[in-house]
């Protein structure tokens, strides 16, 4: 007879609430919802219980809850406490869809299956648990040391079971690397390790939850990004789960906690960066407040904004307020525009192609203000303005209603065009809320905001990755509006349509799966979002974790720029010794070039060749 058993708990079933002494934070929460005192006397006590239980080599949950101290929660009798935490055990267990495919692999090639576990669960409470998560059959086997009263790390249970079922050959898989593995080989059995442990990223979280107590729920969060990971068991996933879910869930909650607070009645999430922040909101309770998708972009907003403007207006919405290295055609692309049509029906011919210096800067500004084709941009404007009020008419956004916008935020452009054309034409200008600003953030008098992340925070790595990965969108840029049946839809460029990626598939299931998930453990604490949403940020910046960085090089491109890629030897050598910048995230295409552990020492010499450049550029290029 040939037999493949496996171990249940972190190998066929996985908790969703991450290490098992979190099962006990839970069900605290339970039975005592407002008294953090006795919250906190309950959890110490169910840790603390199997040692002054009846001795037995392996305890019941009967044992468990008849030991000292279990008076101090009178409150309650036994089974009304034994049941409830075995509620809240199964309420926090999925099953591990790669064990299920390794169960009914095995099962077809005529395997018996058997399921072993050191655990005070009953075999019986167990098989009803793995009938309902994980489909096992009737004919299945389970041995579990609170019956058997033998256990797996001391070879007394293998002895056992081949005793029960006397196989031929057995097979057993397991997460324990002594338990599972070391003493099964040494029973004769062939044993393989199942990986579900915490990864690096997963494990810094765990710590920094010991660390301080108030963080303990950092664990929660730990599990739930764990178990997300495993479950879908891909590249994609693993960085939904561990740094997208992580800086877009707290985000979304504090957003919807200002909108309460603020008495905001509508929360406009503006194409295409929030597209994932408002799939997320939708899972958070919301009541009262209507979160509506925008299909607004800088392109759609521009010509709009600059119709009746001066050249200052324009100056306002550039960044740094100079027009100095920036690119002429993508400066005409936001603009509707192109050196083709420009040419062909203006005679207007720029020599250069990226401005160097003030007189190319002034050239370019009169080409659009003072030239041929001035009235008929002004003339093109002046419609797309009156087509965008009826927009925002239609979506409600000139109702008397309080709103806000939800953007990821940086310098505030749209800001700034959106409530300058809304007050231009008689309408009071709408509040913003971002995940982040730069510290040079347009100032409150183009419209009140609010920012998750302070002003700053945020270097240019993450502010990339944030922007170009965790917000990709199904949906193209927006460049203008058409009627549909009465109604105004979004225009996209030529060719372009929602299109579903596996980046945006990934992110969305995974973040609103985990949202789901969160919302039912209460986390409230901003703390302790905060810091979820801040440590995975910092470490993917600077590419701290082993991760399949692959799916960057799958993102769109940016400004015409690759986001990462595999860089060839001359671009590897021209950004580690000249500091050229080759991808819009140069330390992705450096692991994904590199490897992980090459990657980090090129990193280093990355920051020594550009302090070694500003040492020679302070001390004898500017003297």
């Amino acid at each position: 007879m040939k037999l493949a058993s496996f171990d249940i708990f972190d190998t066929t079933l996985i908790r969703k609430c991450g290490k098992p002494e979190n099962i006990f934070y839970i069900l605290a929460h339970k039975l005592y919802p407002d008294d953090k005192a006795k919250r906190e006397d309950f959890i110490a006590w169910r840790k603390r219980a199997p040692r002054f239980a009846t001795k037995k080599i392996e305890l019941t949950l009967q044992d468990i809850y008849t030991a000292e101290g279990i008076n101090s929660f009178g409150e309650y009798d036994t089974e009304f406490l034994i049941n409830k935490e075995l509620e809240t055990e199964t309420e926090n267990l999925v099953c591990n869809p790669k064990i299920v495919e390794q169960i009914n692999q095995k099962r077809s090639c005529g395997y018996i299956i058997a399921f072993i576990s050191d655990m005070y669960i009953n075999s019986d409470i167990l098989r009803k648990i793995l009938e309902e998560k994980c489909k096992i059959k009737h004919e299945d086997k389970i041995f579990v040391s609170c019956e058997t009263q033998v256990r797996k790390d001391s070879g007394a249970m293998y002895q056992f079971v081949k005793k029960q079922l006397s196989p031929t050959l057995w097979e057993h898989f397991g997460d324990n690397k002594y338990s599972d593995v070391k003493v099964a080989k040494k029973y004769g059995i062939k044993a393989t390790h199942i990986k579900t442990n915490n990864n690096t990223l997963e494990q810094r979280l765990e710590e920094q939850s010991c660390k301080t107590p108030a963080f303990r729920e950092l664990s929660l969060l730990a599990g739930v990004s764990k178990t997300a990971r495993l479950l879908n068991n891909n590249s994609f996933a693993t960085i939904a789960a561990n740094y997208v879910a992580s800086a877009y869930i707290p985000y979304a909650k504090w957003l919807i906690e200002i909108a309460r607070k603020e008495n905001i009645k509508i929360l406009y999430f503006l194409s295409r960066d929030s597209y994932i922040i408002q799939k997320i909101a939708e899972q958070i309770p919301h009541e009262g407040i209507e979160l509506k998708y925008l299909f607004v972009s800088r392109r759609s907003l521009m010509r709009p904004y600059m119709y009746n403007s001066a050249p200052e207006d324009y100056f306002r919405i550039v960044d740094r307020h100079t027009l100095i290295g920036r690119d002429v055609k993508h400066m005409l692309w936001q603009l509707l525009l192109t050196k083709e049509t420009l040419k062909e029906k203006y005679g207007i011919e720029y020599k250069y192609q990226r401005i160097k210096n003030r007189k190319e800067e002034a050239d370019f500004i009169n080409s659009i203000y003072h030239s041929n084709l001035t009235h008929d941009f002004q003339s093109d404007a002046q419609k797309e303005l009156e087509v965008l009020l009826k927009y925002f008419e239609q979506e409600k956004v000139t109702s008397k209603e309080k709103k806000a916008f939800v953007d990821v935020g940086w310098l505030g452009t749209s800001r700034l065009m959106i409530n300058s054309i809304l007050q231009r034409n008689g309408y009071a200008p709408v509040d913003f809320i971002y995940y982040g600003t730069r510290s040079d953030v347009y100032p409150s008098e183009y419209g009140k905001y609010y920012s998750y992340i302070p002003a700053g925070m945020l270097n240019t790595n993450m502010t990339s990755v944030i922007e170009n990965y965790y917000s990709a969108s199904p949906y193209p840029t927006t460049v203008g509006y058409k009627e549909v049946n009465g109604t105004l839809e979004p225009v996209f460029p030529n060719g372009k349509t929602k299109k579903i990626s596996k980046i945006v598939e990934e992110n969305v299931n995974v973040a609103t799966w985990m949202t789901k998930e969160i919302e039912k453990y209460n986390i409230q604490d901003d703390a302790v979002l905060s810091t979820w949403s801040l440590i995975p940020l910092h470490s993917i910046a600077k590419m701290r974790d082993n991760i399949d960085v692959s799916p960057f090089t799958l993102s769109d491109d940016f400004d015409n720029e690759m986001f990462a890629k595999k860089l060839t030897f001359a671009e590897l050598i021209k950004f580690l010794l000249l500091g050229k910048r080759i991808t819009h995230f140069d330390y992705a295409s450096i692991k994904n070039t590199c490897g992980y552990k090459l990657s980090h020492k090129c990193m280093k010499l990355h920051d020594f060749t550009r302090r070694l450049r500003n040492w020679v550029f302070n001390h004898y290029i500017t003297r």
